[in-house]
């Protein structure tokens, strides 16, 4: 069925995951798959995971933000920790280290 839309919506999808060493995340975007991988650096080896985890989450989506791909999209990151859902859905935590 061939239908025409006066709306179209962008929908990006990312993934995001962090580890005690290491960190990366990937967006597809409609130029391509936009990826990174990196390593901590020394000065975050006491943080929790949960801090990792939201913290590169949040990176990620500021650098896509910065290079404006993600102007009137609706964004979709998936994450293994529930901590930074709820704080990405409530805009903050009690953690004084888990906060955007």
């Amino acid at each position: 069925v061939l239908i025409r839309s006066l709306t179209i919506y962008l929908l990006l999808f990312g993934f995001a995951d962090a580890s005690g060493t290491g960190f990366g995340s990937t967006f597809l975007l409609e130029k391509g798959i936009w990826y990174q991988m990196e390593i901590w650096e020394r000065d975050t080896e006491d943080e929790s995971s949960n801090w990792k985890e939201l913290d590169n989450i949040v990176k990620a989506l500021e650098e896509e933000g910065e290079e404006g791909n993600l102007m009137e999209a609706t964004v979709f990151i998936a994450t293994d920790i529930s901590v930074s859902k709820v704080v990405i859905y409530k805009g903050n935590s009690s953690s004084e280290n888990c906060y955007i």
